[in-house]
């Protein structure tokens, strides 16, 4: 299946990422935020990458976060900073335009109480992966939190098929959903000419693109030595979690 043209689709309509997300989460998205609010230390200072349209902000500043938000998108920053207008916590964010390889120049050592990472690991490769723990381990504070929320592949060959037969319409639903506004047209004729030609097209878009996000392994397969699990919670048996993690005393 292809994630790379879901995802491009998603940061290309702001305005239906939130309903992408709620599909590709298997409908877990607004219980996945809580539970990442709920394990923000409170008036912590927090770093947020890959945020989105923002729809965790609130959430965060609720707790009394001060909170720093990336995201690679031009189009979801803007969502995001229109979100935070709407609901007044300008002063408590601060949301820019980066990708989460950028983050060993923009932050000193030491710098935040908690990093949340949402939906974010899956897109990387192994070799990024490890590069960016090892930046997030650099500007978290010695007692600071790591929240990794993402999908994870299941144990076990039933669960697998299971999932993966989940995962391809939920996916496919929410790509077409975000493509097709042509449908929308009251014109007959732009009608036909988007069943025929355009929704073909996304369905081989769909179908042979290179994929670019893979659910993650067990945390021993991908987690290096300077963090530790704390916690994890799962979510849709596991196929959807949030772990909690921390610096490891290696002394």
């Amino acid at each position: 299946m292809s994630t790379i043209v879901l995802m491009k689709a998603f940061e290309a309509v702001p305005a239906r990422y939130e309903l992408g997300m709620r599909l590709i989460t298997f409908g877990e998205i607004d219980e996945l935020r809580r539970e990442i609010a709920a394990e923000i230390p409170a008036n912590a200072k927090v770093l947020d990458i890959g945020c989105g349209t923002g729809a965790l902000l609130p959430i965060l500043v609720e707790r009394g976060a001060c909170v720093t938000a990336i995201d690679k998108s031009a189009e979801m920053v803007e969502q995001a900073r229109e979100r935070a207008a709407g609901e007044n916590i300008l002063d408590s964010v601060s949301i820019n335009q980066n990708t989460a390889m950028e983050i060993d120049r923009l932050f000193p050592e030491n710098e935040f109480d908690a990093i949340v990472l949402s939906l974010v690991m899956s897109e990387l490769t192994s070799d990024e992966q490890r590069w960016l723990f090892d930046q997030c381990a650099k500007i978290l504070k010695p007692d600071g939190v790591l929240l990794v929320a993402d999908e994870f592949r299941p144990e076990g060959s039933f669960k697998r098929v299971a999932f993966s037969l989940i995962r391809f319409p939920l996916h496919l639903t929410a790509y077409l959903y975000t493509q097709i506004k042509g449908l929308v047209t009251p014109n007959p004729a732009w009608k036909i000419y988007y069943v025929i030609v355009e929704l073909p097209l996304m369905l081989i878009s769909f179908l042979v693109g290179q994929p670019l996000t893979a659910p993650l392994d067990e945390p021993r397969k991908f987690l290096p030595e300077t963090f530790k699990v704390i916690s994890a919670t799962e979510f849709w048996g596991g196929a959807l979690r949030l772990l909690k993690i921390q610096k490891a005393d290696l002394g």
